[in-house]
């Protein structure tokens, strides 16, 4: 081949091997990334091996503790920025709409998680997908805020 694989062939390429050893794996998966053909592009693949193009995912133990808060506060055509922020307070994969060629692949959530899931860690990896390629941020566990009940 004379050129990389879309987004869309890696997750089929996933999607077929979870698929195929479906009764062995006990995964859900996340594809995210940027070609030119479809520009911006997550895939979600759960359990079982079907293939899911969506706006925005969420996943990984803490996220049940996050399905509120990001239906709330999760909206289209947020910046980067905006992106990000939402971010730094679980885990979710979102499309940056206000940037139709970028998408943020987020970690949405992590404090929420962190306070009630002890498996989510102690840090935001985020990494934001754009057509000039993957820009890496650390929130290391200092700068999560805490959240705390009242």
């Amino acid at each position: 081949m004379d050129k990389d694989p879309t987004v869309l062939e890696a997750a089929v390429a996933c999607r077929s091997l979870c698929y195929s050893y479906r009764d062995d794996l006990t995964v859900g998966l996340f594809v995210a990334g940027w070609d030119d053909t479809l520009g911006g592009q997550i895939y979600s693949i759960p359990l079982g091996g079907m293939l899911l193009r969506q706006p925005a995912v969420t996943g990984g133990s803490g996220s049940t503790y996050i399905y509120g808060y990001f239906d709330r506060e999760y909206r289209k055509g947020m910046t980067k920025e905006e992106c990000a922020n939402f971010v730094s307070t679980g885990r979710v994969l979102v499309r940056d709409r206000a940037s139709p060629s970028c998408f943020s692949s987020l970690i949405s959530g992590v404090a929420l998680a962190i306070n009630r899931d002890g498996s989510s860690g102690g840090c935001v990896r985020l990494a934001i997908i754009s057509k000039d390629g993957v820009e890496r941020r650390l929130i290391k566990g200092n700068d999560v805020p805490v959240f705390k009940l009242c």
